[in-house]
């Protein structure tokens, strides 16, 4: 089992279920010349091995890599495995935003991007008691090392976001707060509320 890969960004861990004998480079020990990159494992006919690959970006680009797995000891019996990565750096990032459980198992015709940025982008008030606000908090976080951004946000209805305009300064966090307040019994699902950020 061979690695092949530039730029260090796919890494091969072995699962529970692999052969003690099974070795791999550690992902934590890029151009540590002694680990070999090489793992080698003995299959016994009807046995079977897991490994996980692990993808960490190290360019902001398409990575591209592959497994090449010799079966037997001819050059013949050779299986190739493409590994195909897309790694980018978020200019800005949410924290403290819930995972929508409920839209993972939905069966939607939407493209599987637009499901998991609607996941990870969430903000769940749960039942709220008619006329009476509630609130729920976040974080918008600037990745970048030396740019300035602003932010606004798009709130309408029964939705109010606090502060709606701001700026934040390279590697640093600001608090949102989101209210909402219904005088009449509604539900709400995947509303959306855009963020523009320059």
């Amino acid at each position: 089992l061979r690695l092949e890969h530039e730029y260090g960004a796919f890494f091969l861990k072995g699962r529970a279920s692999t052969l003690e004998v099974f070795h791999t480079e550690d992902e934590d020990s890029v151009g540590n010349e002694s680990t070999p990159t090489k793992p080698f494992f003995l299959l016994h006919r009807g046995e079977s091995t897991e490994f996980d690959v692990i993808f960490k970006p190290t360019l902001a680009q398409r990575l591209e890599g592959k497994i090449r797995l010799l079966v037997g000891d001819t050059c013949s019996n050779k299986i190739l495995v493409e590994l195909v990565g897309e790694g980018h750096r978020d200019r800005f990032a949410f924290r403290g935003l819930k995972e929508d459980t409920e839209e993972r198992d939905a069966k939607s015709s939407l493209n599987k991007d637009i499901i998991d940025a609607i996941r990870v982008n969430h903000v769940d008030f749960g039942h709220c008691p008619i006329g009476k606000r509630c609130h729920r908090t976040f974080a918008i976080v600037n990745c970048t090392r030396h740019q300035f951004l602003r932010f606004e946000w798009e709130a309408d209805g029964p939705f109010h976001i606090s502060p709606k305009v701001g700026h934040l300064r390279p590697l640093r966090a600001k608090e949102i707060k989101v209210s909402f307040k219904s005088n009449v019994p509604v539900t709400y699902r995947r509303h959306l509320v855009k963020c523009k950020v320059t």
